[in-house]
């Protein structure tokens, strides 16, 4: 039991050291025409696009949580 107990000990010391990643910054931008949503990754990433008709769906290879889209951006 006493071993149990300090594994689960040195499990939970090795988690506390864990650093959260902080999530991928997002902007929007409105411009005559068209919109944007920007992603700002500090490093490059791979991105996969698939199109169904009018709609556009991205697979970005990150472990990185992404961060909220600011408001409800239109023309995208």
């Amino acid at each position: 039991m006493r071993i149990a107990a300090l594994l689960f000990m040195l499990v939970l010391i090795g988690l506390g050291g864990a650093r959260a990643e902080q999530p991928v910054p997002v902007r929007i931008g409105e411009h005559p025409g068209f919109g944007r949503i920007v992603f700002d990754f500090d490093s490059p990433v791979q991105v996969q696009m698939e199109r169904d008709g009018t709609q556009v769906t991205f697979h970005v290879a990150t472990t990185r949580p992404i961060g909220p889209i600011p408001g409800r951006p239109r023309n995208v």
